[in-house]
């Protein structure tokens, strides 16, 4: 990731994005796309030339999906692989590789898309600081349940 990219935050979600995709570049050996704006990956991996996106975000525990906003569904759906990264109080991080992804339900009139957790793969789960900075930049009804990590860690399991 350029350094001049890391300058271009304008809201704490693209602040939380860019911590994601740096983990997920260092984690599955990618490089990321110079373009913040662009329209068909976040970043290619190193080896295999496979296009992919991230999705940096809290899991939504109450349909134990991850979400994304109808208009990314193209994005999504047309790479060669589609990761979340999920974070937490405890420090942990946790990549999920979704590997089926035409499995999503359409909720909240139809503008929102949940990928059940069921239907992907672990591919890490390690601790570190940039869990707590992505937890400190969050902005969400539900963060009162991240103020008991308890909960909400026997909610991620």
């Amino acid at each position: 990731m350029t350094t001049q990219r890391l300058k271009k935050h304008i809201t704490p979600q693209s602040k939380i994005g860019d911590i994601g995709e740096a983990l997920v570049a260092k984690v599955m050996g990618c490089t990321v796309s110079d373009n913040p704006y662009d329209t068909t990956k976040d970043m290619v991996q190193n080896i295999t030339g496979l296009t992919v996106e991230v999705k940096t975000q809290l899991r939504f525990w109450m349909k134990d999906s991850f979400t994304i906003h109808i208009s990314q569904l193209p994005k999504c759906t047309n790479v060669d692989k589609l990761v979340f990264v999920d974070y937490g109080l405890s420090g942990h991080c946790r990549l999920y590789l979704c590997n089926n992804r035409t499995n999503y339900t359409l909720y909240n009139y139809d503008t929102m898309a949940a990928f059940p957790v069921a239907d992907m793969v672990l591919t890490a789960d390690f601790e570190t600081p940039r869990a707590l900075k992505m937890c400190k930049l969050t902005e969400t009804k539900y963060k009162s349940s991240l103020n008991d990590s308890r909960l909400y860690e026997n909610k991620r399991t």
